[in-house]
């Protein structure tokens, strides 16, 4: 496929004078030339997608958009494609795995605190609320 190496300095070519260009480089064996010609065509196809997109940007966004309100089955499939996506992109694992790493380090984070709470209770003689309710449980009541 030597001819189509230098497809990257016809980019400024139109539509038919890149035609002619590949024609005129393509070389002679059939199975080359067949694979050539089938490649000709996947970029005249993506030309031709792109400026149809760009021509008619607002058509298809008003389809789309139509699609996915008034479509609830269409809604569901591609709101799902998006969340199962999501975890592997950002954290590079699946959404259980991220939530039960998280689950962990919050367990982990409030073992701490709780910790802390304690030592700091048992040099404090301000009591704590549980320690509190605990102590004057009846009292309360009684008042009431």
């Amino acid at each position: 496929m030597e001819g189509l190496n230098n497809i990257n300095s016809t980019d400024n070519l139109t539509g038919d004078e890149l035609n002619q260009y590949l024609e005129n480089t393509l070389l002679s064996g059939s199975e080359d030339r067949m694979k050539e010609k089938a490649y000709i065509q996947y970029i005249k196809h993506i030309e031709y997608m792109r400026e149809y997109r760009v021509k008619n940007r607002n058509k298809i966004n008003n389809y789309m958009a139509d699609l996915y309100n008034n479509n609830p089955e269409y809604k569901k499939k591609l709101s799902q494609r998006f969340a199962d996506s999501y975890y592997p992109k950002k954290y590079g694992m699946t959404k259980e795995e991220y939530l039960k790493l998280k689950e962990q380090k919050q367990k982990v984070i409030l073992d701490n605190y709780l910790q802390k709470e304690k030592n700091e209770n048992k040099k404090s003689r301000l009591l704590s609320y549980e320690q509190f309710v605990n102590k004057h449980d009846q009292k309360i009541i009684n008042c009431n």
